[in-house]
């Protein structure tokens, strides 16, 4: 279990300076606007969403293989709270995207003036 964790974490640090180079796009001395904090928010927060997601299926998948190795009912109740709180967490992961997704378009006028003209 800890060289999975281990490997998730290295896997997770590449990812994260992955994507601060993808942002770094703007050439130097370029004021930061409005859409450019936006277009941050919106790709960190993608990147969150993505790297939960996969978290999410991660738990579900060994909650499944404990479940199928169960030769007792503890092993059976460790995997069904496995799963509900995958799928807790990934509830609340995408509802929190929804969330944010709602702020910026909110922030940036786009919610409001695309409903009503």
């Amino acid at each position: 279990m800890k060289k999975i964790f281990w490997l998730l974490l290295v896997v997770v640090l590449f990812s994260i300076a992955g994507s601060a180079l993808a942002v770094s796009d703007i050439p130097p001395g370029t004021p930061l606007t409005l859409t450019g904090i936006l277009a941050i928010i919106r790709v960190i927060m993608s990147f969150l969403i993505i790297i939960s997601a996969i978290i999410a299926v991660i738990a579900i998948l060994v909650s499944g293989i404990i479940y199928m190795t169960a030769g007792s009912s503890d092993r059976v109740g460790t995997a069904r709270t496995w799963l509900t709180n995958a799928i807790i967490g990934a509830l609340i992961v995408f509802a929190v995207g929804v969330i944010i997704n709602t702020i910026i378009l909110v922030v940036t006028r786009g919610f409001f003036f695309s409903v009503f003209f």
